[in-house]
């Protein structure tokens, strides 16, 4: 007779957050890495090179597809040397088999001078390097002799459209070629050098990478691409005085007031700058960034309160677009954290220089 029990109680976890509750547990980056496809994998390749390694070499080149002679990114110090990064989509970890062939090209193409040999050779995969390959590189004398010994199996067929044949020479080369060379660069350490980057918040999440810099003051004197909105502020005062103001001085000796409200106004000019500046360091080659999307939603909701406002005075119809400004979230934008009240009230100072919005009925 079968003897049943009770199915026990899944363990539940001990609080959830509300992006718990939209967007599940999250992943640990490294997880989403592994399990990348060729293409992704490929894209990632690109962004951790753009981001990361051209910081680190005078030049940077990328070789990958057919004919790339076992490189597919190269990075060029000031004096001619070079590494090498090999860089693989694998299903697996990485086994000393699969990579036979590109210790072949390493050294068939140094050895007929088609280019220098590395610093440092730089083995790239999505689900890292096995312990035998990683005894290898911990030994690198190794290397040597098996290379030889598995030459005609794993290389010989496999190198170019025709064999290429071990002479005496060619495996004296190889006899004595230094593999110390070959480095491994664990997935762990590629995702902590993509975090460096500007594209890692787009790909793993987390949060945004660069900080803020405190907003700028304002110059003294208005410079030359702040004229637009300028122009249309001198005008408002000029409206609401009976006064032709047509500089900083003029204004000041009419009306101190307005004085403070023009540099306010710039203030909140020069802090959506900075939100802007903030937007292309941390959304790097976006179809569409987010400050633009914020310029969008931003100009609709501004010209919606323009068209319907019962205002006549320009100066009455900017504070009316204002405070409708100010009354919007955008909690959809990514930069919705970082968007303060002046951005918005500059916001509209901003698409006036761009010649979107006018104040004037």
């Amino acid at each position: 007779m079968s003897k049943f029990s009770n199915i026990p109680k899944p363990k539940g976890k001990g609080r959830l957050s509300t992006n718990d509750i939209l967007g599940g547990q999250i992943t640990p980056a490294i997880e989403r890495m592994r399990s990348l496809s060729e293409d992704e994998f490929e894209d990632l390749v690109l962004e951790w090179a753009d981001g990361y390694l051209n910081n680190k070499y005078d030049k940077i080149r990328q070789y990958g597809g057919s004919g790339d002679k076992g490189r597919d990114i190269v990075g060029f110090y000031q004096n001619g040397d070079i590494d090498i990064y090999q860089c693989k989509h694998y299903s697996a970890i990485l086994s000393p088999s699969l990579f036979w062939v590109e210790l072949g090209k390493l050294c068939h193409y140094t050895f007929t001078n088609q280019y220098k040999i590395p610093k440092a050779y730089y083995i790239v995969t999505t689900k890292g390097v096995g312990t035998k390959l990683l005894d290898y590189i911990n030994n690198p004398t190794e290397f040597n002799d098996l290379l030889i010994s598995e030459w005609k199996d794993k290389c010989e067929t496999k190198i170019k459209s025709t064999k290429t044949i071990l002479t005496k020479e060619f495996k004296e080369y190889i006899e004595n070629f230094d593999f110390s060379i070959i480095k491994d660069k664990s997935p762990l350490e590629l995702i902590n050098e993509h975090k460096q980057t500007t594209y890692y918040p787009q790909r793993f999440g987390g949060g945004l990478i660069k900080y803020r810099n405190l907003i700028p003051k304002p110059t003294k004197t208005i410079q030359k691409h702040e004229l637009n909105y300028t122009t249309l502020l001198f005008d408002a005062y000029s409206s609401k005085t009976g006064v032709v103001i047509k500089n900083q001085k003029k204004l000041e000796t009419t009306n101190k007031d307005l004085a403070k409200h023009f540099e306010e106004e710039r203030t909140s000019f020069y802090c959506t700058e900075s939100l802007d500046r903030f937007s292309r360091d941390n959304f790097a080659d976006l179809a569409t960034p987010p400050f633009e999307e914020l310029k969008e939603d931003s100009l609709l909701v501004i010209k919606s309160k323009l068209r319907l406002s019962t205002y006549v005075e320009d100066l009455e119809r900017l504070e009316d677009a204002k405070l409708e400004i100010l009354s919007q979230q955008f909690s959809s934008n990514p930069l919705h954290k970082e968007i303060r009240n002046l951005d918005k009230v500059g916001m509209c100072h901003y698409l006036a220089n761009e010649k979107s919005v006018k104040w004037k009925k």
